[in-house]
């Protein structure tokens, strides 16, 4: 039996019919992308599609409040996953100090201890210094790096804001 791949590349292995050419996880993710197109498209050109949608969210939203609740909270945590990423990768993509690279141990550090300063000249002072608000404003600016931003893991963050230094750089090689 000949072992058909996905024509995307993604690499996945096709199973099932023999004209399928795509695998359906990616093709709900093409049709996603072609429905999320044609919102952007139509909110361009036509002046009601604001109010419709905000009449459309608003019946979901009595339907069922708590599943619209979830739906915002799961596209909230979807698009903070993403700005972090991003940001990780814009400012090294691993740890300064150690090399870390695993983005489930990474944090953004300010060396010079100025990041509450940061994040009020960002996001502004009137507004939520969040997580997700500091990675929107960075990743809507470019992710500059004004304010020398490093990619440390967490243990060398703690270590560096609770002693001074990290371990890393203090301890002498054995030998």
């Amino acid at each position: 039996m000949e072992v058909r791949v996905c024509i995307c590349g993604c690499g996945r292995q096709l199973t099932g019919a023999k004209q399928q050419r795509r695998h359906p996880d990616c093709r709900r993710d093409e049709r996603l992308a072609r429905s999320k197109r044609w919102q952007a498209k139509k909110k361009l050109t036509d002046p009601d599609f604001q109010k419709r949608e905000a009449a459309r969210a608003a019946s979901t939203y009595r339907a069922d409040p708590e599943l619209a609740r979830q739906l915002l909270r799961d596209g909230a945590r979807e698009r903070h996953a993403r700005d972090r990423l991003a940001a990780l990768a814009a400012y090294g993509g691993s740890c300064t100090c150690c090399g870390e690279a695993r983005p489930q141990f990474l944090t953004l550090q300010h060396p010079n201890k100025d990041g509450h300063k940061h994040r009020k000249e960002l996001v502004g002072p009137r507004h939520r210094t969040s997580a997700g608000a500091f990675l929107r404003r960075l990743r809507k600016a470019g992710f500059p790096n004004d304010y020398k931003i490093e990619v440390c893991c967490w243990n060398c963050h703690m270590a560096i804001d609770l002693y001074g230094a990290c371990p890393h750089q203090t301890e002498q090689p054995a030998g």
